[in-house]
């Protein structure tokens, strides 16, 4: 006689049902024992009465458990250690399907790395709490703007600064710029294909960096360039206590670092120029894999009413007093305006000095733009003299001369005698 081997689970069951053939319990009650519903109880009483004990027994405990195809493993573990040593599994997962046809979830990709010692398991660290805040339900209604400075050409190219825009709403980069540094011209540059593409946003969401706000000295209540170009265009800065406050702009940063890097060393991409070309490209696809849908449908963002003055917002301006001779002084040069028929009513008066994004000066009066030009000193370039000459000019200056027979001290002395 074959031994049937049982679970405690089905053991139990074993015994209600031969307690129920001799009436001593009902399905009811059976049922309300086991924690299953009546007509599921009735089907397993059916079977147990035609197949006896084995209907009790799980069919799956004899089927074989879908085991990874060992020549698919060992492909893999090949384009690990050939191409993509430092890939992460998520991402891993996504080039295998892509470039290599194969299907695997992130999940078995993860423990393949593990027990192939490519991957550390994480330690659970200690949890701080930051709750999640909701999302914006409109798109434009709030922009998350921040740098990652960061190898992202690796050993190939110069080390620099990603500047990002990430609609809250979405989730989806909006705007993207590699620069040299986080400089107040780059998010100049950021914020212009931003809002020639999509319009005014409600907010901007930054940190507290010295382009956004003013950090130093008593007065703290001025605003800095690129808070002044914002205010121009009605967009309100917001400023973040903390990197977890504005997180997805953050998380979407250590994505790209992961991402948008391998992308780069793919196409052998080792400039900013070459880089800032293949943004938009890189964009759309990144969008079109981690974007959400907003809950509302509707569009926050504000037409621009004349994108021809744009310049003229996102730029530099400073005062200046014009001089009684009609001159400007900035950055050691000298404007002399050109206004010889307002010369009492020029003098004295305050203007702002525009310096567009590609250098152009311009010099604003009460909303015009005035006339001049730049004043130019002749500096005369000094004769270049070699350390030969140098030194032979020091030897005869520094030699003691006597005088000649004809010089008129020798004459007056020896007409004393």
């Amino acid at each position: 006689m074959e031994d049937i081997f049982m679970t405690t689970k089905e053991a139990e069951r074993l015994r209600l049902l031969k307690n129920h053939s001799d009436g001593i319990i009902s399905l009811v009650d059976i049922s309300k024992l086991l924690g299953i519903s009546y007509r599921q109880i009735k089907r397993v009483w059916k079977d147990f009465k035609k197949y006896g004990e084995k209907a009790l027994i799980s069919k799956k405990r004899k089927m074989r458990n879908r085991s990874f195809d060992p020549r698919i493993k060992e492909k893999i573990l090949s384009l690990i250690n050939t191409h993509y040593s430092d890939y992460g599994p998520t991402f891993l997962s996504e080039k295998l399907l892509e470039k290599h046809n194969i299907k695997v979830s992130k999940e078995t990709v993860r423990k393949l790395m593990i027990n192939c010692g490519l991957r550390k398991s994480k330690k659970q660290k200690k949890v701080k709490v930051y709750q999640r805040r909701k999302r914006r339900s409109c798109f434009g209604e709030l922009e998350q703007v921040d740098g990652s400075p960061h190898a992202w050409f690796e050993d190939r190219g110069p080390y620099c600064t990603l500047l990002l825009a990430v609609d809250d709403a979405t989730g989806e980069i909006t705007s993207a710029r590699f620069e040299e540094e986080e400089t107040t011209e780059g998010y100049f540059y950021l914020m212009k294909s931003y809002l020639q593409v999509h319009g005014k946003p409600v907010c901007l969401y930054s940190d507290k960096y010295g382009v956004f706000q003013v950090n130093h000295g008593k007065d703290r209540s001025k605003l800095t360039q690129f808070a002044r170009a914002m205010k121009e265009l009605g967009i309100k800065i917001i400023a973040a206590h903390s990197p977890q406050a504005k997180g997805r702009v953050e998380r979407k940063n250590g994505v790209l670092q992961d991402r948008l890097v391998k992308e780069l060393r793919e196409l052998g991409i080792s400039t900013i120029k070459e880089a800032n070309k293949f943004l938009p490209i890189y964009i759309e696809k990144h969008n079109k894999r981690f974007g959400k849908v907003a809950a509302s449908s509707f569009n926050a963002h504000c037409a621009l009413e004349d994108k021809q003055y744009l310049d003229q917002i996102l730029c530099r301006k400073e005062g200046r007093k014009i001089s009684k001779n009609l001159e400007v002084h900035y950055k050691n040069d000298i404007f002399q305006i050109q206004a010889p028929n307002r010369i009492n009513r020029l003098r004295g008066v305050g203007v702002q000095v525009i310096e567009k994004m590609d250098g152009d000066i311009l010099i604003e009066y009460n909303g015009e733009l005035l006339e001049f030009i730049l004043y130019e000193e002749f500096n005369r370039q000094p004769k270049i003299v070699d350390h030969k000459e140098l030194v032979s000019r020091w030897e005869r200056s520094s030699k003691k001369q006597k005088p000649g027979k004809h010089h008129p001290w020798r004459v007056v002395k020896s007409m004393n005698f």
